[in-house]
Formats: structure tokens, C-alpha cells, sequence
């Protein structure tokens, strides 16, 4: 049992690291395609799942082995006690099978409705401060998450119902087998009657056994459930094929560019049926090395799209990138991305420093002054110490672990967007100035056009399309006001 058990959470551990490993290295767009309810309760309460189902399934063997036993020695005792028995456990078996697949799809939906209460729960707490000042929406909420916990609730029930349905058949076929044995065989073999005190004491022995594998066998039909769960993750992210994992140069291959172009770049969003939805592009792109350019326009015309095809997030449908006239391809797309310091505005921010393991912590201190929130935050023993800040700080703090990279492209989503103005005019007008004085090209989503005039062109775009330069180029400073 012990060696079993260790058999099984090695598979399971392996399967685990395996699905997250693909995971982290599937695309954006399949990533943004998941429920993060689905795959949490995938991750975690599946495995758990089965992790708690080792010592079930070695006692259903041992049962097994005892039956086997059994059923061999009344074959040696009576043929025709064996033949009996044998086809009253078929019969048993036959209706359980039924009953079992009934239990396979309530399990099913079972993990179903887990995973979307999962997301119902991340609702409420990620959206804590919408629904606290907002009773209605808070109710609304509230009735959902009721909803889900209830048909959940319903759906257990019915799983259980026949469980117990189950037991309870068992346990009837064992009185059943038991009568049958002792008052029906005696008047069809007239010299069964020398052997019938130890068939009986043998069908008994079977009892505990069957009892075992009958009341366990759920239990295992739920854990083969969470594991075709996590089977059908894992097949899923093999589907793609992503470069994340071929090697890569370090540092980039292309460290040293000087210009990146686009031609008809393009990228349209599709739903579930591969319906499009939303596209951008296509158009040109032309940036050079050390330039400053702020992307500006309206909500929703497609700046963040925009960025993530920039920085090679998105695989393009149609067009082509190229770095000093070199195509990019699927083998040194990660390369590529390598180039890139990017905080989008819906950023997470990490408490530690990963893959920055050696960075002096005198560094990174230093930087928290210069950002003003040292008073908030110190980095100690390879870790901030908080990460509960205000939004405008915890940009601060994600742009300061950007910059420990020394990436040469810095792209930034709205990033002044929640400072105060003090520290907005720091980041326009210091910050973005080190940046040039250091050779870095940033790349910018902003809305504040009294700075407009502090980078090397703006570019505005509209429904998708890069429309046209607000300022910079061929473009001047008096037709931008105009």
C-alpha cells in the first residue's frame, strides 16, 4: 500500500508539473480563452482528488484478490455453489455498470459546476470594491453564486442517491446469494448439503470484499473523472504549437537592432466557432531604435491588441515583423519577445524577483526611493515585503522590476494613468529622459496630451487602423494642435 501510493502521487506529481510547465508556455490567445475557475480546480482539487484516492484503489485490489481466493475454493467445494455465485456477481455487476455510468456524468458535472462556482468566487473577491458600494450588482452577484451552489448541490445529491442505491443493492445481493446458497441449492445437488456450513462461511468471507469494492468503486469512478479532467488540459495544451520552449540566445540575437518594420500586420480575435470578432490592423509599422512614441485613441480601438503585436504576445494572422530587414519565424520569435519590457494594464505584479535571483538588493532599494515608495515597501531576503499598494504604486513597483531586466524596448499600457500629478510630471518629464539618455526605445499607450510633446512622434489610432501621426515625423507641432 505504501509503494502504491507512492506510485501515485509520483504519476501525479509528474502529470501536475507536466500540465503547468505547458501551461506557462501555451499562447496568450488560448490562455485568455480559459475559465481560471476551470483551470484552478483542474490544478488543485482534482489532483487532490486523486491523491485521496490511492489507498481506495489498494484496497479494492486486496478486495479483488480475496474474492478471487474465495471463489476458487468454492469451485474445489461445490461446482455448482461456485456457478451460482459466479452468475449472481455478474448479474450484480451488469446492474452496477448501469448505475456507474449514470455516476460518471454526474461526476462530470459535478467538476463542472466546482469549477464555475471557482469563478463565481473570484468574482466576489477580485471585484470586492464594484460590488461593496453597489447593492444591486452585489445581489446580482450574490443570486448567481446561489444559483451555481444550489444546481451543484442538486447534482451531488443525485451522485450520492445512487451511491447509496448502490450500497444498498450490495447489500441485498449478499442476503440474496446467501439464501439461495443455503435453502435453494440443497434441493437441486441432494449431496450439497455435506459442504454447504463451509460454501456459506466462504460466500461470507466474499461479503466484506464486495462490500469494499462496491462502496470504494465510486470514489474511483470520481477520481478517473478528475484525472480525464486533467488529461483533457494537458491534450488541449499540446495542441498548440508555441516556441516558448525552443531555445533561445542569451542575451536576444537581436539585442543589437536598430529598426523594427511591420507590413500588413494583422490580427482578428475569434469566438468559441471561430467567428471574427474584432480585427486590427492591417497596416505598416516602422520603429526605430531609441525612439519615444506615444499610441493614443479611443477605448477599445485596439492599442492594447496593438501592443501585444508588437511585443510578438500575439501570433499574427497575416504580415510579417522583421528586425533589420531579418523575417522573424517561429524558431526565434522568443528572441524576439526577449527584446521587451511590457507592463499592460492589467499587469500582476510578482513579490519576488524571478529569474533576477543575483540582483544586489541595494539596487533595488535604491530604485524604490527614487520611485517614492520605500516608505511602503522595502526588498529583503530576495522579496518585497508588501505588495498591498495602491494602484499607482503598484506600477511603480512592476515598472522598477521592468527596468531591472535593462530590456531595450520599455512598453507601457497606460501605466501614468493612476499616478498623481507629481509623479506623472516625473515620469514625462525625468524618467523618459533617462530612458532616451540610456538608448531605450519606449513605446507607450497615453492619454495625456499636454506631454505629447516630449516624445519622438504620436501615432493615433482608430477602429483598429493606425490612423495617422498627431505629432512627430512630417508631422508639426502646430497641426497637432490644430
Amino acid at each position: 500500500m505504501t509503494r502504491s501510493i507512492r506510485i501515485i502521487e509520483n504519476m501525479l506529481h509528474d502529470l501536475r508539473v507536466r500540465v503547468v510547465n505547458k501551461l506557462r508556455r501555451t499562447s496568450l490567445r488560448q490562455m485568455e480563452s480559459f475559465s481560471k475557475g476551470d483551470i484552478y480546480t483542474k490544478i488543485s482539487q482534482d489532483t487532490v482528488t486523486i491523491s485521496q484516492s490511492a489507498f481506495f484503489l489498494v484496497n479494492i485490489v486486496q478486495a479483488l484478490v480475496m474474492v478471487v481466493c474465495c471463489l476458487l475454493y468454492i469451485a474445489w467445494l461445490s461446482p455448482g455453489a461456485f456457478f451460482m455465485t459466479v452468475i449472481g456477481i455478474i448479474i450484480a455487476i451488469s446492474i452496477y455498470w448501469g448505475h456507474r455510468q449514470k455516476l460518471v456524468r454526474d461526476m462530470a458535472e459535478m467538476n463542472k459546476k466546482e469549477g464555475e462556482i471557482v469563478e463565481a468566487v473570484c468574482d466576489i473577491v477580485e471585484g470586492y470594491k464594484e460590488l461593496y458600494g453597489n447593492q444591486k450588482r452585489n445581489e446580482g452577484v450574490f443570486k448567481h453564486y446561489s444559483g451555481l451552489a444550489e444546481e451543484s448541490r442538486t447534482v451531488k445529491v443525485r451522485a450520492n442517491d445512487t451511491f447509496i442505491l448502490e450500497i444498498m443493492f450490495t447489500q441485498i445481493f449478499f442476503y440474496l446469494l446467501i439464501g439461495a446458497v443455503v435453502f435453494i441449492l440443497p434441493e437441486i445437488v441432494p449431496t450439497y448439503s455435506v459442504v454447504v456450513i463451509r460454501v456459506t462461511a466462504a460466500i461470507l468471507f466474499i461479503v466484506n470484499p464486495l462490500d469494499i469494492i462496491a462502496t470504494t468503486a465510486p470514489l474511483i469512478t470520481r477520481a478517473n473523472s478528475a484525472l480525464k479532467n486533467i488529461y483533457d488540459l494537458d491534450d488541449v495544451l499540446t495542441a498548440p504549437q508555441t516556441d516558448a520552449d525552443r531555445p533561445f540566445q542569451a542575451p536576444s540575437q537581436f539585442l543589437n537592432f536598430q529598426e523594427i518594420t511591420g507590413h500588413s500586420l494583422q490580427f482578428t480575435y475569434r469566438d468559441a466557432e471561430n467567428n471574427p470578432l474584432f480585427t486590427v490592423g492591417p497596416f505598416d509599422l516602422h520603429l526605430m531604435r531609441g525612439e519615444t512614441v506615444f499610441f493614443v485613441g479611443g477605448n477599445g480601438c485596439g492599442k492594447t491588441t496593438l501592443m501585444k503585436i508588437i511585443c510578438g504576445l500575439y501570433q499574427l494572422n497575416s504580415g510579417e515583423l522583421r528586425l533589420d530587414g531579418q523575417r522573424l519565424e517561429q524558431n526565434n520569435y522568443q528572441d524576439y519577445r526577449e527584446l521587451f519590457s511590457v507592463i499592460f494594464s492589467d499587469f500582476h505584479l510578482f513579490d519576488r524577483l524571478y529569474g533576477q535571483e543575483e540582483v544586489d538588493p541595494t539596487t533595488v532599494n535604491n530604485w524604490l526611493k527614487k520611485m517614492d515608495i520605500a516608505h511602503k515597501t522595502q526588498f529583503s531576503k530576495g522579496r518585497f515585503t508588501h505588495t498591498d499598494l495602491s494602484t499607482g504604486q503598484r506600477k511603480r513597483l512592476a515598472l522598477i522590476v521592468a527596468l531591472l531586466d535593462d530590456r531595450p524596448i520599455v512598453m507601457l499600457d497606460e501605466w501614468a494613468a493612476d499616478q498623481d500629478p507629481q509623479f506623472r510630471t516625473f515620469f514625462y518629464e525625468t524618467l523618459l529622459a533617462e530612458f532616451r539618455a540610456a538608448g531605450k526605445t519606449v513605446l507607450a499607450v497615453s492619454h495625456d496630451d499636454r506631454y505629447w510633446h516630449l516624445a519622438d512622434r504620436v501615432v493615433k489610432m482608430e477602429y483598429g487602423q493606425l490612423a495617422r501621426n498627431l505629432y512627430g515625423a512630417s508631422t508639426s507641432q502646430n497641426e497637432t494642435c490644430q
